[in-house]
């Protein structure tokens, strides 16, 4: 059915046909490169938010922890300092963890 369609066509026409398609494809696919780009931008900021925020409470659970530890009595501060250097390590391994691979470092590969 579909070749009845263009049995009629010189072949200036379907050539002329041809390049439209092509041009047409050709602005389609640019306008999706666009599109992928713009959302790659977007999710890696979206990633980045979460990772800043994960930190911020990563430091608020690390500053309370610090606070027991603190007021512990001399009996149960073993345990409030073991619960502390815990959530610091686990801060501390998130910065590193954000730090390596969300933000870009100076460092050059020829050193």
């Amino acid at each position: 059915m579909e070749s009845e369609k263009f049995d009629g066509m010189t072949e200036a026409e379907a050539e002329l046909l041809a390049k439209q398609m092509g041009n047409s494809l050709a602005g389609q696919m640019e306008q999706l490169r666009k599109a992928s780009d713009e959302f790659c931008k977007t999710a890696i900021l979206g990633a980045k938010s979460i990772m800043v925020n994960s930190l911020t409470k990563s430091l608020i659970f690390e500053s309370q922890k610090y606070g027991k530890y603190l007021k512990a009595s001399w009996l149960t501060k073993w345990y409030h300092k073991k619960i502390y250097r815990k959530a610091k390590y686990a801060r501390i391994k998130l910065e590193r963890f954000i730090n390596q691979n969300y933000y870009d470092n100076d460092r050059s590969d020829n050193r």
